[in-house]
């Protein structure tokens, strides 16, 4: 499922759950053409002998985001 959620005007999170992976990614304006994103991507692995998931961190990064017009 996706769950976004807008936490303040220029703030906005989503969180994309499945079965094998869990993602939370978020956005802020900082201008109307400037933005700064970032999120934690981690993948539910099931191993061993028991039937715990371990969440093993599979990706995380901040971009920032730069947006041109021209005439």
């Amino acid at each position: 499922f996706n769950l976004p959620l807008n936490i303040a005007e220029d703030f906005d999170v989503i969180l994309k759950v499945d079965k094998s992976n869990v993602n939370v990614s978020s956005e802020y304006s900082l201008h109307d053409s400037i933005s700064v994103t970032g999120g934690i991507e981690s993948s539910n692995d099931q191993g061993g002998t028991g039937s715990k998931a371990t969440g093993t961190p599979a990706d995380t990064g901040v971009d920032l985001k730069f947006k041109f017009a021209f005439p």
